[in-house]
């Protein structure tokens, strides 16, 4: 199945797909940088449940790598101290 340019599925792909170098915590959770405390904790949850290594049909190492992504995003953008 050939994927078409700018799809939803390219663009969630392109999010979470862990490139350090240009993606931001806001990136992997698919929130922009104005978002407040009630939109993150949103984002984060849908995500979670959506990427859980439990539930995910393909729990391979990189699924591991993209659930620890969007804690480590979480954990950071929760705390407004450390963001």
């Amino acid at each position: 199945m050939t994927r078409r340019r700018g799809t939803n599925e390219d663009a969630r792909h392109q999010v979470l797909t862990p490139n350090r170098s240009t993606m931001t915590r806001y990136d992997t959770l698919e929130v922009a940088p104005s978002a407040n405390e009630t939109l993150i904790r949103a984002a984060y949850r849908v995500l979670a449940s959506k990427h859980r290594p439990d539930k995910v049909t393909d729990a391979s190492e990189a699924a591991h790598r993209l659930m620890q992504t969007v804690n480590d995003a979480y954990e950071v953008l929760s705390d407004p101290i450390r963001c």
